[in-house]
């Protein structure tokens, strides 16, 4: 279970993974104590979303069929894991990420980013984006950084499923795995 905190240390979210049946789309469960945000994806036979994006909304619901390279959540570390060669060698892969709030799947590619400047040698970053261009101008990109030797995820930066009682939404998230999993809302 993750806990999201505010810089008061009171609880803004609670997030649940579990991995047992599939690591790179995992179920999740994501409750938003201060906005009333409820997100849950489950996939067995079919893919099964539960969204509520408010306390005075109502819970929406949609269920299809499993798709290959199905991606939940925090399931792009292990798509990046399993698919490590490849993406080093410079590939572009194709992931369906399955989004919670739109209650479907958003295609995404994952590459490797060519650009990479940081205090550590041996990094690499992936960048995570919408394969469509026209979204890619409205939805900003993932930027996910490994040690390039051991495959550890040492940060994150990108929107996150995190949103305020002030309305603010679509948060950018940044994490950085190396500093006793500090997180910068």
């Amino acid at each position: 279970t993750a806990v999201y905190r505010d810089i008061n240390n009171q609880i803004i979210a609670k997030k649940e993974i579990n991995y047992s049946t599939n690591k790179s789309a995992p179920d999740l469960n994501f409750i938003n104590e201060q906005t009333g945000v409820i997100a849950s994806v489950n996939i067995n036979e079919q893919v099964n979303i539960s969204y509520r994006a408010s306390f005075s909304r109502r819970l929406k619901k949609n269920n299809f069929p499993v798709i290959n390279n199905l991606v939940v959540d925090s399931g792009f570390h292990y798509f990046i894991k399993q698919f490590w060669p490849e993406l080093m060698l410079n590939k572009k892969l194709s992931v369906n990420y399955v989004s919670p709030s739109k209650l479907g799947i958003i295609p995404l590619v994952i590459k490797l980013h060519q650009d990479e400047v940081w205090e550590r040698p041996n990094t690499v970053v992936f960048i995570v984006e919408p394969a469509s261009f026209i979204l890619q101008l409205f939805v900003p990109p993932i930027f996910l950084r490994y040690d390039i030797n051991s495959q550890q995820l040492l940060s994150f930066q990108g929107i996150s499923n995190i949103k305020f009682k002030s309305g603010k939404k679509h948060v950018r998230l940044e994490i950085d795995y190396n500093v006793t999993d500090k997180v910068k809302i």
